[in-house]
């Protein structure tokens, strides 16, 4: 045994590890990020058109007269809600085209019943 070396041998790391592609972590970054200000844009417009969209409820406790924009939080309330749906639906979607056109679920080493 040596003095200063190891009693195993070092695990030499695979290479050939499969990553994911800097293109995919750069479209989430994008969508973390866009998705939230198109969110917040949603819902402006539709405080703004409160007068004309009668299912739009906006509570009294919500609103805010001491700040300059009373309807604030009520934008960030929608905004978070538009945010949820947003990436429910991109979730949806990619599961849906990774079922429908992705890789087979069993390899052909796999055993049939």
């Amino acid at each position: 045994m040596p003095k200063h070396g190891m009693y195993r041998r070092e695990v030499k790391k695979d290479d050939n590890k499969k990553r994911t592609h800097p293109i995919w972590r750069g479209i989430g970054f994008v969508l973390i990020t866009v998705i939230p200000l198109i969110s917040y844009a949603a819902s402006t417009i539709l405080v703004d058109n409160r007068s004309k969209l009668k299912w739009l409820v906006i509570p009294e406790d919500v609103v805010n007269e001491s700040f300059s924009d009373p309807y604030i939080f009520v934008r960030l309330i929608y905004a978070v809600i538009i945010t949820f749906l947003l990436f429910f639906v991109s979730a949806i979607v990619t599961f849906s085209l990774n079922k429908y056109l992705g890789p087979p679920r069993f390899g052909p080493f796999d055993v049939k019943h």
